[in-house]
């Protein structure tokens, strides 16, 4: 097993990973909207040229839609690093546990990016392209298997702390 080690945490023990356990996720899922975010934002926003994005709402609301995406994913960092950090003062980091949440909240903000926003809010519809079919596939696929990937690392995580830590045989009494 991989675990990460934060300078001057110590070796994570499973009491510690046990307390931190929905810790460890919520820090991945929040950081995982943040990477989205700041993704679509400063990277596919402008690959895919969205100043040419028509809306069935007016412009603004389409560009304040959009603000409100990336705000939401600057909180999303600055909480999820508390979190995270909160996770380490404890010993209690679970790499895979943080990656599966990371990859989910990837794949519910992508989801949300490709199909709710444009499809059913109406904002930043990429009209400008012949073909919307593959377009709407790939960035709705994307979604989806981020979002299984992370969902099945959690449930990987969470049955075998169950299967590590919950049937060890019990200490014998002290004498």
């Amino acid at each position: 097993m991989v675990t990460v080690r934060f300078p001057g945490t110590g070796s994570p023990s499973w009491g510690a990973r046990a307390a931190c356990s929905a810790r460890n996720a919520w820090s991945g899922v929040l950081l995982g909207v943040s990477l989205v975010a700041f993704a679509g934002g400063t990277v596919f926003g402008p690959a895919a040229n969205r100043d040419r994005f028509d809306s069935l709402a007016a412009a603004e609301l389409g560009g304040l839609a959009e603000g409100l995406v990336e705000t939401i994913g600057w909180l999303a960092a600055i909480a999820g690093l508390f979190v995270l950090g909160d996770v380490a003062r404890l010993h209690g980091f679970w790499w895979k546990r943080w990656a599966g949440g990371l990859l989910l909240g990837a794949g519910l903000l992508q989801g949300w990016a490709s199909t709710v926003q444009p499809r059913l809010l109406g904002f930043q519809e990429t009209r400008h392209l012949d073909g919307i079919l593959p377009y709407d596939l790939m960035w709705s696929g994307m979604a989806i298997g981020l979002a299984a990937a992370g969902i099945a690392l959690l449930l990987r995580t969470r049955r075998r702390f169950a299967e590590e830590h919950l049937h060890r045989p019990a200490r014998p009494p002290r004498s």
